[in-house]
């Protein structure tokens, strides 16, 4: 960018004009230019009142606070540019772009050492130019008084230079200090930051790993205690089954009972039929014995008289019907009796027999052989009654002996049905105590799983928030140090502004101490000096003028900087206050 086509430098101090008013600045604002566009008419430009921004402002808002250098054109005295032939100077080539491309990102020492470099070479060029004009003039009008004071000039305006380059020299070596520091610090900042990133990283794998660890002691600590639970539930159904089983065997005990009660109640029965049995016998023996007698009775009297008479034969059928009788009482003990029942058969044939022999004997035998056999046949029948009463005792007597048998078989039973009953009952009781050990035990056992889960679960709350205040006070020291690094940065962005904004008031300040350097020296050759003569003399040739080149002092021929600084040097006409004085 050259002077004639933007009207704004990077450097340039400039102020918003009157009647303007946007959001950002307004009317009255002052600040300095970074960079200028010429193709959309911008510049970007520090206020003061906003540190550390940049804005975009058109050219028709801003307007300078120093005036711009502009060509003299021709002085008097001076040949005509026809005849001269210099082509255009360039007041300080690749300088002014560069350098406010160099403030705008901060650019390194090289960059002001450089520039140095070329004011060095420019303030060579032009001091060698002066003393060539300053001899041209001494030689052609010899003016001594006024070589001098151009010399005096020349000097001081020389020493004004070098204290300017002096101070471009301490401005460079305070912005490579600056830059140098910026780096360390933006370097530390992102070791800093890395350093923070990786803990956060290490902080989020190791959480992960401790969340992993807890979901698996948890899941491990669950499936313990369901197992627990699993075989609580099959002793809680084991106990179940021996509940029922008990009562079951309590609904047994109880048919036991019912059977010793029943066995109770037949041995009575047994009993009752027992005693009605001896009654009856000794009802039906007193019976016998009564009849016997009587008929006892009534075969002695009988024989006591010796001759029977009518009364005698009625009482002898009346004794007939008697023994009818008493047959037919037999006949009814034979029905009730077995031992009857075999010996009345024969008792009964024999009377049949006797009847007969009566029946044959009664008109042949006397009555005395008919009393005798008929006394013959009773004392048989009264014989026969003795032992049918002699074997009714004996059945009585076996009957009482097997009555005896069964009372101790019912004794024993009831012995054995006491100890049977004292069994079941000592069995549930143990059953019973059993049961309530268990119980007791599941007691103890769910008492001990309520307190193991509470200090689990207490436990697990204290270890869960141990580890979230752990993370947590984690997470307030990473945000803690994250705003304290955020702070840094911000103190540093803000004094990176700041000295931004300082390199920029310097580079303005060097522009214009450039701008002077440039105006106080800029001369232009017309004759030769002491040493030869003047490409610039009236012997020179019409052609265009060769660039001076000037070496800075020190340099190396060489490097880099010194084939930069190599670039040609064109003086032309340049207005200033010595040419005016010297005109």
């Amino acid at each position: 960018m050259d002077l004639v086509s933007s009207p704004f430098l990077s450097g340039d101090k400039v102020v918003v004009l009157e009647g303007r008013h946007f959001q950002d600045f307004a009317a009255g604002d002052s600040g300095i230019v970074i960079r200028a566009d010429a193709e959309s008419q911008t510049c970007q430009v520090h206020f003061k009142h906003r540190p550390g921004e940049s804005f975009n402002v058109a050219w028709r808002h801003l307007n300078k606070c120093v005036a711009q250098v502009v060509d003299a054109g021709h002085r008097p005295g001076w040949p005509a540019e026809d005849d001269v032939k210099v082509e255009p100077a360039a007041v300080l080539p690749m300088a002014v772009a560069d350098m406010g491309d160099a403030l705008g990102t901060a650019s390194s020492a090289y960059f002001w050492e450089s520039k140095l470099a070329n004011l060095d070479a420019d303030h060579a060029g032009n001091h060698w130019s002066l003393q060539t004009a300053d001899d041209f003039q001494i030689e052609t009008r010899g003016q001594d008084d006024l070589a001098l004071a151009v010399e005096g000039c020349a000097k001081a305006t020389a020493s004004s230079s070098l204290l300017a380059l002096r101070e471009a020299k301490g401005a460079s070596s305070r912005i490579r200090e600056l830059e140098e520091k910026m780096s360390k610090h933006s370097r530390e900042h992102w070791l800093g930051m890395d350093c923070l990133q990786e803990k956060v990283n290490s902080l989020a794998v190791s959480q992960k790993e401790v969340n992993a660890e807890f979901k698996g002691s948890l899941h491990k600590e669950l499936s313990s205690v369901n197992m627990q639970v699993q075989s609580l539930y099959e002793q809680c159904e084991a106990i179940k089954d021996m509940v029922a089983n008990l009562q079951l065997e309590m609904k047994r005990k109880a048919s036991h009972e019912q059977l010793e009660d029943l066995e109770h109640q037949q041995c009575k029965a047994m009993e009752t039929l027992l005693r009605r049995w001896d009654h009856c016998a000794e009802n039906r023996r007193q019976r016998v014995e009564s009849e016997v007698g009587q008929a006892l009775d009534e075969v002695q009297r009988a024989d006591s008289k010796s001759h029977p008479s009518e009364a005698v034969m009625l009482q002898v059928e009346d004794l007939s019907a008697a023994n009818r009788e008493l047959a037919s009482k037999l006949g009814r003990l034979q029905a009730n009796f077995e031992q009857m029942s075999r010996s009345l058969p024969h008792v009964s044939h024999l009377s049949q027999e006797q009847r007969m022999k009566q029946v044959q004997n009664q008109g042949l035998e006397e009555p005395a052989a008919q009393w005798h056999q008929r006394y013959q046949g009773l004392s048989t029948k009264v014989d026969s009654l003795q032992r049918q009463v002699e074997t009714l005792r004996s059945g009585f007597q076996s009957a009482q002996e097997r009555a005896d048998k069964e009372q101790a078989i019912l004794d024993g039973l009831r012995l054995r049905a006491d100890a049977a009953a004292e069994g079941l009952a000592s069995e549930v009781r143990l059953r019973e105590e059993g049961v309530l050990r268990v119980e007791t035990r599941l007691e103890n056992v769910a008492r001990e799983m309520d307190l193991a889960m509470g200090t689990l679960r207490g436990s697990l709350e204290k270890q869960l928030h141990a580890m979230l205040a752990t993370a947590q006070s984690a997470a307030e020291r990473k945000q803690r140090d994250w705003q304290l690094e955020c702070q840094k940065r911000q103190d540093v962005e803000s004094a990176l502004r700041e000295q931004q904004c300082e390199m920029a008031e310097m580079r303005s300040k060097l522009l214009r101490k450039e701008q002077a350097l440039l105006e106080a020296a800029g001369f232009t050759e017309r004759s030769g000096g002491p040493c030869g003569p003047s490409p610039y003399g009236p012997n020179a040739s019409s052609g265009p003028l060769e660039p001076v080149v000037a070496q800075p002092r020190g340099a190396d021929v060489h490097s880099p900087l010194s084939r930069r600084l190599a670039a040609p040097v064109a003086c032309g006409p340049v207005s200033s206050p010595l040419s005016k004085n010297f005109a």
